[in-house]
């Protein structure tokens, strides 16, 4: 004979109650205020990810190459990696002096970039943070991960990412960005950066 699961009453959805009741709070003391999100920049929808792509970023002439390491052709890809941390890092610090760096539209009072593996790989789940104080008097950060190739951008579309990273993509969406330095060691190198990793991740773009 076939046996099967004994099957309960059918409780519809309203008929659910919880499974606690919050206790009235003493005489004078109030409810704890709720925490509001910072300001986000708009979330890349699934519709709009055919129409975005991953977006070749400007070297201006005369950019400071990175200082803190030489590359050979012995260089390991640690080192491969950290020269490219650095040149997103001098890339954004051109722009946050010549006030390009914006955030959304808002208008900004201060920007700070901060390479926080500049003195020792602190194996953070990003490699720079930039942090936005706005006029209305809020603080908004973004973090950038920087993935670094010999190659040039048509020969190597392919990067390792680590699962903390991933986890990080998702946890800050479009305040996280991935940044892809190309033909490093040569001349001329090429960057792009591609906004909302897990909003692409989702949509099965990548």
């Amino acid at each position: 004979p076939t046996l099967r699961p004994p099957v309960g009453p059918m409780v519809n959805p309203g008929q659910l109650q919880p499974f606690f009741t919050p206790l009235p709070l003493p005489r004078g003391m109030h409810p704890a205020p709720t925490f509001v999100s910072p300001l986000r920049p708009p979330l890349i929808t699934p519709g709009q990810i055919a129409q975005i792509e991953l977006k070749e970023l400007s070297i201006p002439g005369g950019l400071p190459s990175p200082q803190t390491i030489t590359l050979n052709s012995s260089s390991t890809q640690q080192e491969i990696g950290r020269y490219g941390e650095e040149q997103v890092y001098i890339w954004l610090l051109h722009h946050k002096e010549q006030g390009a760096i914006r955030f959304d539209g808002h208008p900004v009072d201060a920007v700070q970039v901060l390479w926080v593996n500049k003195d020792r790989e602190t194996y953070l789940p990003y490699d720079i943070r930039v942090i936005y104080h706005l006029k209305t008097g809020q603080q908004v950060e973004t973090f950038v991960e920087v993935k670094t190739t010999k190659e040039g951008k048509g020969d190597n579309n392919v990067c390792p990412i680590s699962s903390h990273e991933l986890k990080w993509a998702y946890m800050h969406q479009s305040f996280f960005s991935l940044y892809r330095v190309y033909n490093v060691g040569k001349n001329p190198v090429k960057m792009s950066r591609l906004q909302n990793l897990a909003a692409y991740l989702d949509s099965n773009q990548i």
